[in-house]
């Protein structure tokens, strides 16, 4: 009968060990943001949708948006969705190229909510507008071929 009581604890000390890991064991399942992605801008609009394995508390959230020199950008909207498993983030006119750097982290809170070991982050690269040469710009370029095309043409008659 001993053994059998020493059994039931075993296992009962097992999942109860079993429940602490995992209610430790917050991570991200998937981002709709991959990183070295490559956006165009004039002007974009980002949005970063972020999947969790477990609910989070809304509370012990913390994000940051870091443009390429370093500055932080609040988000135009966030919003959790109801399981608090998901978190939508809207990003409006970012207009500077360079690398974005995304940052989660979720910090375990006096109801022991599960925390992120390690901050999520992502980075993305916001691409330079093509730029469009001028009307004037253009003209100085034919009337110097025409140019060119004239002198070899004067070379080629001699």
């Amino acid at each position: 009968m001993k053994t059998r009581k020493t059994r039931i604890a075993c296992l009962l000390g097992v999942l109860f060990l079993a429940m602490l890991a995992h209610a430790d064991s917050l991570s991200v399942v998937s981002s709709s943001i991959s990183n070295g992605q490559i956006f165009s801008p004039s002007p974009l609009n980002i949005t970063e949708v972020v999947t969790f394995d477990m609910p989070l508390d809304t509370n012990s959230v913390a994000f940051d948006l870091r443009d390429p020199g370093l500055h932080s950008i609040s988000p135009a909207s966030f919003s959790f969705d109801a399981t608090a498993t998901i978190i939508t983030f809207n990003y409006a006119n970012l207009t500077t190229p360079g690398t974005y750097d995304f940052t989660i982290s979720a910090a375990e809170n006096f109801n022991h909510t599960a925390s992120l070991a390690n901050p999520f982050s992502v980075n993305f690269n916001v691409d330079h507008p093509g730029f469009t040469p001028e009307p004037s710009s253009l003209l100085l370029l034919g009337s110097g071929l025409a140019g060119l095309a004239g002198i070899a043409r004067r070379k080629l008659r001699t």
